[in-house]
């Protein structure tokens, strides 16, 4: 896993709750785009989070799957939405990233511990041994209600691509079960 000594390292840092980390992982989530325009403009994040909202809300679905920043998206989505889901299945998700996205969900988490959004019966969260965006990558660690929190191997050089998670036959079981 070619990726593995960095996230490693990634975590560690994740993992030391002090202001010099926090800053560190708040600077290195200003420099991914989508993440800071997501975060900085409320505008764009209403709309994106609006789109998610009447999707499920006209669809109905009893599965939704959610990648990267997708899953923030999800999260608050279904936050905000009384439209029940059974099963919210996180692949390679950041919301347990300390200093710049865990603390800057909406709602926030409480005495530093996010929940599961109350629309959804059951959270999945899978994410890849090297995956370098998945930090850190056992969510149950900073969110209460996850059904499952496992890690997989989705591949050498594919630590994040949701094609390569869709086509892991661990996140393929975990589908054919809902």
């Amino acid at each position: 896993m070619a990726t593995l000594p960095f996230r490693q390292i990634i975590t560690w840092l994740a993992g030391k709750e002090n202001r010099t980390t926090e800053a560190i992982t708040s600077l290195v989530v200003r420099f991914i785009r989508e993440v800071n325009e997501y975060f900085t403009s409320e505008s764009k994040r209403h709309q994106v989070r609006s789109l998610v909202e009447n999707e499920i809300e006209s669809k109905h679905p009893d599965l939704i799957i959610a990648h990267s920043l997708g899953s923030v998206v999800a999260y608050e989505a279904l936050r905000n939405s009384g439209h029940p889901v059974k099963s919210l299945l996180t692949v390679g998700s950041p919301l347990g990233l300390r200093g710049g996205i865990f603390n800057r969900v909406a709602p926030g988490p409480v005495e530093g511990l996010g929940k599961k959004p109350d629309s959804v019966r059951q959270w999945l969260n899978v994410a890849d041994r090297g995956d370098i965006v998945a930090v850190p990558r056992f969510l149950s660690r900073s969110y209460s209600g996850i059904s499952a929190d496992q890690e997989t191997d989705i591949g050498l050089f594919a630590f994040h691509g949701l094609s390569k998670y869709l086509q892991s036959s661990h996140v393929g079981k975990l589908i054919r079960e809902q």
